[in-house]
């Protein structure tokens, strides 16, 4: 494994990338060492997490993830939620997880529509541990968003459908805090390459584009927005 950690402004960076092949070992060693970061530096709260995981999608290997990162949780005594966003690894690469490290305990922001993610049902299962969006310095980090309502997804098969779901999600978490879709900078994700001049064409807004797995069989597109002031 190849872990680095930076100190940036007020936050701390951490990153750690392996093979994915032993995805529940490496996934647990991954955030094992992020909270051994948190434990022993000034930037002991997780604010923001990014995972890229290789064959997201095969052999129930985002759960297998997922069960990971809540024994590494578990062990580290830290029940906060983070922000976070699990993906497909690009270009068939390994397993890269990062983290953003604050100093100060980020407030968790839920989606009144959506079931939180760690309150899932048993049928998707071990739950996956990040809320939402958080906000720390004033500063707003929204997860990955798709087209889930409750806890089920919908809209399946058509992809604008579910990018317009998707926005409407993420304007529930930012609207009631006064931030506008101009303050934020997107991350967008598309289970395929021939989607990118779809939304390319609805999405006004300036943004980074993958092609990538989205999490669910089902999901065609997931966005991630961070606002640019704070």
């Amino acid at each position: 494994m190849i872990f680095e950690a930076t100190v940036e402004a007020d936050y701390l960076r951490a990153s750690a990338a392996s093979a994915g092949a032993d995805l529940f070992d490496e996934t647990l060693a991954a955030y094992r060492r992020i909270f051994e970061l948190a434990r022993t530096s000034a930037h002991p709260y997780l604010v923001k997490c990014h995972n890229s995981i290789p064959d997201l999608l095969r052999d129930e290997r985002y759960q297998a993830f997922n069960a990971a990162r809540r024994q590494a949780f578990a062990e580290a005594r830290y029940v906060l939620h983070p922000a976070s966003c699990a993906v497909g690894s690009p270009d068939a690469r390994g397993l890269v997880i990062g983290a953003l490290l604050g100093s100060e305990p980020p407030r968790e922001i839920e989606n009144p529509r959506q079931v939180s993610a760690y309150a899932y049902p048993e049928q998707y299962g071990p739950r996956p541990l990040f809320a939402r969006a958080v906000v720390d310095r004033g500063r707003v980090f929204v997860s990955g968003t798709a087209s889930i309502v409750g806890s089920a997804t919908v809209h399946v098969g058509d992809l604008v459908a579910q990018y317009e779901e998707t926005l409407s999600n993420i304007r529930q978490l930012v609207d009631p805090l006064g931030v506008a879709f101009a303050e934020l900078s997107f991350v967008v994700y598309v289970k395929r390459a021939e989607y990118l001049p779809v939304i390319r064409g609805l999405f006004a807004q300036s943004a980074e584009y993958l092609v990538c797995d989205i999490c669910r069989p089902d999901l065609l597109i997931e966005i991630e927005a961070t606002s640019n002031h704070g």
